[in-house]
């Protein structure tokens, strides 16, 4: 609903919009590292397999990033996870690079403590793993354990690198769906 009120000089503008309130919650985890630094999440909505290969192909390239990991969230809907460590203003590059939500990129960083999360449980249908998009660049940064180890329980998977933090914690969250 707009609103335009007529004060003499001056006019006040009002936009309202209604919203059923949601009482169901999902459950995700953040990328936030414990040293402070940031693995890469992609949340791609709409989003065709092959175009997301070749842009994951050239993020590889361009910021010599490892292995993503890629998961069907919904019906052309993906997540690309690389356990790559990043600090914030190469973790803002990379996704800027990407046809991601700009939403995605923007809402952490001006609302909340600058942290970005991917949902763990299902809207309809459970999330899936797909497979690993595999990298000449493993060695380049140091992988985050703990999130490899909470896609390792999840997942059913048995994800290893050389080069992992040891770290053993990932912060949770409960949001509304």
């Amino acid at each position: 609903m707009k609103l335009d009120i007529n004060l003499g000089k001056y006019k006040l503008k009002a936009l309202a919009s209604f919203s059923k309130i949601r009482k169901e919650e999902t459950i995700g985890y953040t990328n936030r590292c414990k040293d402070g630094k940031f693995i890469i999440f992609l949340d791609y909505d709409r989003t065709k397999m092959d175009w997301i290969i070749n842009e994951l192909e050239h993020l590889q390239d361009m910021y010599m990033l490892g292995d993503f990991h890629l998961f069907e969230s919904s019906k052309d809907s993906f997540h690309a996870v690389c356990f790559d460590k990043a600090v914030l203003e190469d973790l803002i590059e990379i996704m800027r690079n990407t046809s991601i939500d700009p939403n995605y990129i923007r809402i952490p960083l001006y609302c909340g403590k600058k942290i970005w999360t991917l949902r763990l449980t299902d809207k309809k249908k459970p999330i899936k793993y797909l497979g690993k998009f595999e990298s000449p660049h493993n060695h380049a940064r140091p992988k985050s354990t703990a999130h490899i180890n909470v896609v390792n329980s999840l997942f059913k998977l048995d994800l290893s690198y050389e080069n992992e933090d040891k770290e053993e914690k990932v912060v949770l969250s409960r949001y509304p769906l």
